[in-house]
């Protein structure tokens, strides 16, 4: 079972930073003007956990990770609803979030876009991510520990390699691959696949095949239509909202990727 980290006490903090940022933070909303180098991070100088709420925007900047999660004193921190956006940096290396030895992390309800290197990497203990957007990446997820790392409810679109590494535990997602080569999966073992809709590739045991007919993928919408076979196709994980608040299952069953279909088209 999956844990939803929604009703665990946070405290949120907002501000915003222009210009280097320097010293530690406790994650907050972060506002970036165009061409301004700029971050956050949090090093677990604090015990209690950490929230952000808002819209990240990412343009032009100069730094290679946006968003850090380190310390081994960091537990339990949410970083949700954002809209971050490269790029961030040419050439190899740099993520939009980086977390490091911290432990509890939770990644939902927010958007991943490029052109940047990749969304999350991390070596940090029992990272959650869910609900998510990724498009227009070479890579969404790496996850570069033995502890097992949880990635449900996301829509990956167009991303090189969805999901990366080792310990990975993926349920409900959307993996639209529209280019020839890629790959919702690459891993070096301990891969626990349930129930994901794939555009294309080899069929599993708990696999489905098709397209999940967004509404209107040029314009970033990636809400589900009536038809598409994630509807209804996905299971329980513990998650009782989506990203914009609609509950988790409105229908028979928990819908794959992260909008929930509430029989309204929305087209």
């Amino acid at each position: 079972m999956f844990m939803d980290a929604s009703h665990r006490p946070a405290r949120l903090l907002v501000a915003s930073f222009l210009g280097s940022v320097g010293g530690c933070l406790l994650a907050a909303t972060v506002h970036i003007d165009p061409g301004t180098p700029a971050g956050a991070s949090s090093d677990g100088s604090r015990e209690h956990p950490f929230k952000t709420w808002g819209k990240v925007q990412i343009a032009d900047g100069n730094t290679r990770v946006f968003f850090i999660a380190n310390g081994e004193r960091q537990t339990r921190g949410i970083l949700e609803h954002n809209d971050m956006r490269g790029p961030l940096t040419d050439g190899d290396g740099g993520a939009i979030v980086y977390s490091g030895t911290g432990s509890g992390l939770v990644v939902r309800h927010n958007t991943f876009s490029g052109p940047v290197p990749g969304g999350i990497y991390h070596h940090s203990r029992d990272l959650q991510v869910y609900g998510n957007v990724f498009v227009d990446l070479p890579m969404g997820v790496a996850n570069h520990t033995d502890s097992r790392c949880r990635v449900f409810n996301n829509t990956f679109h167009n991303v090189d390699l969805c999901v990366v590494g080792r310990a990975v535990a993926a349920v409900n997602n959307i993996f639209s691959l529209p280019r020839e080569g890629q790959r919702a999966f690459t891993w070096k073992g301990g891969l626990v696949e349930k129930r994901n809709l794939v555009t294309r590739g080899p069929a599993g045991p708990d696999r489905l095949i098709g397209d999940p007919l967004f509404n209107d993928v040029a314009a970033g919408d990636f809400r589900l239509t009536p038809g598409s076979p994630a509807i209804d196709a996905g299971i329980v994980v513990g998650s009782e909202i989506d990203r914009e608040g609609t509950r988790i299952p409105t229908g028979k069953a928990p819908d794959i990727g992260a909008f929930e279909w509430h029989g309204v088209d929305v087209r």
